[in-house]
């Protein structure tokens, strides 16, 4: 499935390529809307979910339980004609959603591009709604518990972008929290340090 508003000249448009244990290599392929596993030695899929559940996603992590995490962006899904985003992190070994984050109501989460989702420590997952520069976090059980959209640094180069007054809004491709030194942040609990990457 290639989507009508994608050009032809990037018709897969690879936003992740990661290395595995085993040789293996996920990958995720936005314009057709397909992330999996691949065996180097061979360069066949040992894995791959696509178009029936996935639309248009970014940032597949393996999770230590060996499940993989994914911010489903939701542009152009098939079974849906709407179009909010969610996270979703699926079982590769029956391909069962076995937790999901959307919001309600559904519009109130929609990122068309860019964007990620990361595990903590703690349990709860950091969700970075790209295309609005919103960094927020969620509890196993779908409750929020932090949220915000002002981010202190505008460097390009971390892949922040912050736009003069009424342009369009801020966007962050990424973020990952690490623990730093024995400090607390007052929002996101355990983590203490953000570092913003595409």
């Amino acid at each position: 499935m290639i989507t009508f508003n994608d050009p032809r000249d990037e018709w897969s448009h690879a936003n992740t390529i990661v290395p595995l244990n085993d040789d293996r290599i996920m990958v995720s392929f936005r314009n057709t809307s397909t992330v999996g596993i691949v065996d180097r030695a061979t360069g066949n899929f040992s894995w791959k979910l696509g178009y029936d559940v996935l639309s248009q996603q970014h940032d597949p992590n393996m999770l230590e339980n060996g499940n993989i995490l994914i911010f489903d962006n939701g542009s152009h899904r098939k079974s849906d004609a709407r179009t909010p985003s969610r996270v979703i992190e699926v079982d590769p070994a029956t391909d069962e959603i076995v937790w999901e984050y959307r919001d309600q109501p559904a519009f109130n989460f929609f990122s068309p591009y860019i964007s990620g989702a990361r595990r903590l420590p703690n349990g709860n997952t950091l969700i970075t709604e790209g295309n609005f520069g919103r960094l927020f976090q969620v509890t196993p059980k779908v409750r929020s518990c932090g949220s915000t959209s002002t981010l202190t640094t505008t460097k390009t180069r971390t892949g922040i972008r912050r736009t003069p007054c009424f342009g369009p809004p801020i966007t962050c491709a990424r973020t990952f929290r690490s623990l730093a030194d024995n400090q607390v942040s007052p929002v996101f609990g355990s983590v203490a340090k953000t570092v913003s990457r595409i």
